[in-house]
């Protein structure tokens, strides 16, 4: 029976159902009612977040069946839901589920590895349990630029998704749409138009001018212990649980307090801590510290993972990528936001010379701050901290990368 396979599947790896909760993200509540048998059709989603993580080889033929036979195969076009579990995601995933029942149309954006992707496999998985019937993942991030050419790239990006063949209730996903946002928009519009029962998830660090659209900002994970209920910040827990999947033993090894500081120099970014949990297999935690401290070493953590996208391998390449969006103007207002370290305000900008030169910079109208703010806050490269009183901070990464850039009198964009 499956309640006993879950059963002996969690005993065998020594977990308690609070801990195989944390794992797989699948409430206990539910895990207690898959053992007992008081859920005898549970959900395709918990059941693949279940397996993800009590058989991530598939071994076991019976589990395997009870998924077949949840309907787990219904149709799934392109990149495959990761099988890793969800980490700190739980709200942004349960609100988010309930949006694409109502709505046809979800923006998912934030800054370069925050996890867009990883987010929008889950509630496209989260959707076959409700209207949709089908999922294609068209990933649009080799395309080139759009660039001064509108109508060929609005032709290759209607080429990558009509080769589809998209049936009513069918969900596309439109991953990184950034580099193509005035394309993707005016696609995604006839799409909707065209199809009344399609439904869209599109994820890009640009926010996009739809009025239609759920935009959802994807943050960072919190690296504060407060966030952590007694427990661990999630990204030291991403962090953990990485390590423990590619390296048993070694996360077991590790301080903490380490960690979380490692994740504070990454930003809580779950892509870095991926790639820096990646690292750990050849550097000690304690030299990666030391190396990540110093601003200019960044470039020491690139992934080996031939699945990314080339500027999605390494720090410096994600943030280039995003910097050769922006003209010249909103490039030099940011190399002067990078030189404020930590949080400031409207009136803190003024105050702070440009990060490539010692000369006092020309003021800024107010007015023109506010708009190329709210330009760079749209980019996901100015993080909108929001309260009573309205401030903002550049990512560190970010800061190093264009602080390095103006440094070495190198263009951000080459």
């Amino acid at each position: 029976m499956l309640n006993e396979m879950l059963l002996n599947l969690r005993q065998r790896n020594g977990w308690t159902q609070e801990e195989l909760s944390e794992l797989s993200g699948v409430s206990v509540r539910t895990i207690r009612n898959l053992e007992t048998g008081k859920v005898s059709h549970p959900r395709r989603a918990s059941l693949r977040l279940l397996s993800s993580v009590l058989d991530p080889e598939g071994r076991q033929a019976f589990l395997m069946k009870q998924l077949t036979h949840a309907g787990l195969a219904a149709p799934w076009n392109g990149t495959k839901s990761p099988q890793n579990a969800l980490v700190g995601r739980d709200e942004d995933l349960r609100f988010l589920s309930g949006v694409i029942r109502e709505r046809r149309l979800v923006v998912l954006v934030g800054p370069g590895g925050v996890g867009k992707t990883r987010l929008a496999m889950a509630l496209a998985e989260s959707a076959t349990d409700g209207p949709v019937n089908g999922v294609s993942v068209i990933d649009l991030g080799s395309l080139p630029a759009e660039g001064d050419e509108p109508r060929q790239s609005y032709e290759r990006v209607s080429a990558a998704v009509t080769k589809e063949r998209l049936h009513p209730s069918h969900l596309v996903v439109l991953d990184n749409a950034e580099h193509l946002a005035p394309s993707v928009t005016r696609l995604s519009r006839r799409l909707l138009s065209d199809h009344p029962g399609l439904r869209l998830i599109i994820t890009s660090r640009l926010r996009l001018a739809m009025d239609a659209a759920c935009t959802w900002e994807v943050t960072p994970l919190r690296t504060d212990s407060s966030c952590a209920r007694g427990g661990l910040p999630p990204a030291v827990e991403l962090v953990l649980q990485r390590t423990r999947t590619s390296y048993p033993g070694l996360a077991d090894t590790m301080d903490p307090a380490q960690v979380q500081r490692l994740c504070q120099l990454l930003d809580g970014i779950p892509r870095y801590l991926e790639i820096a949990a990646e690292r750990l297999r050849s550097v000690s935690l304690e030299d990666l510290l030391a190396l990540l401290e110093n601003d200019a070493k960044l470039e020491v953590l690139r992934s080996v993972d031939g699945s990314l996208l080339p500027h999605q391998r390494d720090i410096v390449r994600s943030v280039e990528w995003s910097l050769a969006l922006l003209d010249p103007a909103l490039r030099s207002f940011l190399s002067r936001l990078a030189s404020i370290s930590g949080e400031f305000s409207l009136q803190d900008i003024e105050r702070f010379p440009s990060s490539a030169s010692s000369a006092p910079p020309a003021p800024f109208p107010p007015l023109d701050i506010v708009q190329m703010l709210a330009q760079l806050a749209d980019h996901s490269l100015v993080q909108v901290v929001r309260g009573d009183v309205y401030r903002y901070r550049v990512l560190s990464c970010v800061r190093s990368v264009v602080l390095s850039a103006a440094e070495h009198a190198i263009p951000v964009d080459a």
